[in-house]
């Protein structure tokens, strides 16, 4: 089995840089990444994938907060 390397992805990418999604969101999201590719590394695939995701989510959840901060602050 290939071994994840930390500052890659499941498939051995350098994943994307994570959206400007405030400090707090980016930081969870880094960390939720590391506990992915943990999980990874011990076979726990499944859970990987989902810890992936809530990721995912959280860089989702961040944007859209921040664009809704932008919307509410005319420039």
């Amino acid at each position: 089995m290939k071994r994840a390397r930390r500052s890659a992805d499941l498939f051995g990418k350098k994943p994307a840089p994570a959206f400007t999604c405030g400090v707090d969101a980016e930081q969870l999201s880094r960390r939720l990444r590391t506990l992915s590719e943990d999980a990874y590394r011990f076979r726990m695939n499944r859970a990987a994938i989902l810890i992936e995701v809530a990721a995912q989510i959280v860089e989702m959840e961040g944007r859209a907060i921040e664009e809704a901060d932008d919307e509410s602050f005319p420039g």
